[in-house]
């Protein structure tokens, strides 16, 4: 009786992960799983992004109030003097800090230590412009 032809030597097996009959782990197909249920699979999951994306976090509807707390009180406080352009670099500095915080939420939209690190840096520009206030 004929043997069937040689396999090419590239490894394949027809159960991968199965040595010496017995199972290790899961049971793995040697095909790729591809087929009518892969594209309707990919839908699905594209969906249930585009909902996490439309709907935002309570720690990303927090840090939008908190941001609109601050630039309301931010309008009453900040003066415009000779003080205040002084100062100018330490207000960008901590304003770049608050954009790049805002940025890492929208990547983290769960992460209370950046709402808490949003929050300390908006005190921080608020105290200072504050204190601009008091000494002129």
């Amino acid at each position: 009786m004929p043997r069937p032809p040689a396999r090419a030597a590239t490894g394949w097996r027809r159960w991968p992960g199965r040595e010496r009959g017995r199972a290790r782990g899961r049971h793995r197909c040697a095909l790729p799983c591809a087929g009518p249920a892969a594209p309707a699979a990919d839908a699905v999951a594209g969906r249930a992004v585009a909902a996490q994306a439309a709907a935002p976090s309570l720690v990303q509807r927090e840090a939008q109030g908190l941001t609109l707390q601050y630039q309301a009180a931010l309008r009453e406080v900040e003066p415009v003097s000779s003080a205040t352009v002084a100062m100018k670099p330490a207000f960008d500095e901590l304003d770049r800090n608050a954009a790049l915080i805002l940025d890492a939420l929208s990547h983290d939209p769960d992460s209370r230590m950046l709402l808490e690190q949003l929050r300390r840096t908006y005190a921080r520009r608020l105290a200072l412009a504050q204190r601009l206030v008091a000494y002129t």
